[in-house]
């Protein structure tokens, strides 16, 4: 056995200090939003923007043309074209021409007769041309320039044929591209188509639309080349009951010295008039004039 221990050097337990928990911080004014608050706020951004601005709703359509007298001064009314049609027409147009249109042209108030017709529609700048048959139907064509006779085509790509009425046959029949003929009017031509039409042929066989000289019928091919349908479902002949033509547009200035209008060829016309239809319908029969060559 060993010596024994000395009483004074027992071991004394000393307890631990327990550590201290981690200081939470100090609340502070800007707090970060929880998710779900964001998900709030960004629905309420969404409900705001939806009350702005619809959602599904297109662009607004172009505003309706007033409608006035040839001076352009008291309103006037179509008995032809109801506000679906114009609507439809004027979405088709130069925004110029969307303000006011001018009933230059009425059969039943001006005469139903293509001179009386040629007297108040030529020299109007760009104009349509609506027309009631003998069935109630509504059809027409745009001329996208001042309409003049003379034995050749004129107008451009904005020009078109319609169909206003009934409703459910309302259309716009635009240009194809495949050529340009786009507006006829001739008159008082012994070998040549005389009133006014719309694509297709001179030889008065394939126009999509035609209204007579006489101005009391008229007649359609049904599709053309010249545009992408036509106002007949197929070919035929109508009965003009009303014709009206409004320009889309203010009166352009004359062209003629003195500030007089151009004069329009009468029956038969001068000698060079007379020769050169005689060219036109023999370009038209496939065949050359010999005297051009002299």
């Amino acid at each position: 056995r060993g010596p024994e221990p000395f009483a004074g050097t027992r071991r004394r337990c000393i307890p631990r200090r327990p550590r201290r928990a981690p200081r939470a911080p100090a609340p502070s004014s800007r707090r970060r939003p929880s998710r779900a608050a964001m998900g709030a706020s960004s629905s309420h951004e969404a409900r705001e923007v939806s009350v702005g601005a619809p959602a599904g709703r297109g662009p607004e359509p172009p505003p309706r043309p007033r409608l006035c007298d040839a001076t352009g001064a008291a309103p006037a009314e179509s008995s032809l074209l109801d506000e679906g049609a114009i609507a439809m027409l004027a979405e088709r147009l130069r925004k110029e021409e969307r303000l006011a249109w001018r009933l230059v042209f009425k059969a039943s108030r001006d005469g139903q007769s293509f001179n009386r017709f040629l007297k108040h529609a030529t020299a109007q700048g760009p104009i349509v041309i609506a027309v009631r048959d003998g069935h109630g139907r509504a059809f027409g064509g745009y001329v996208s320039e001042s309409l003049r006779t003379g034995p050749d085509w004129f107008g451009g790509y904005g020009c078109f044929l319609f169909n206003a009425h009934p409703p459910s046959e309302a259309a716009v029949h635009k240009s194809s591209g495949s050529n340009a003929n786009f507006v006829y009017c001739n008159e008082g031509m012994s070998q040549l188509p005389n009133g006014v039409a719309f694509g297709g042929h001179r030889d008065g066989r394939y126009f999509g639309l035609w209204l007579h000289e006489g101005f009391d019928s008229g007649e359609g091919s049904g599709p053309c080349s010249t545009y992408e349908g036509g106002v007949l479902p197929h070919r035929g002949r109508f009965r003009v009951r009303e014709v009206e033509v409004w320009a889309t547009g203010p009166k352009p200035e004359p062209e003629g010295e003195g500030g007089e209008e151009p004069a329009r060829a009468g029956p038969g016309g001068t000698v060079l008039g007379r020769r050169r239809e005689d060219a036109n319908f023999m370009a038209m029969a496939g065949r050359e004039l010999h005297s051009d060559k002299l």
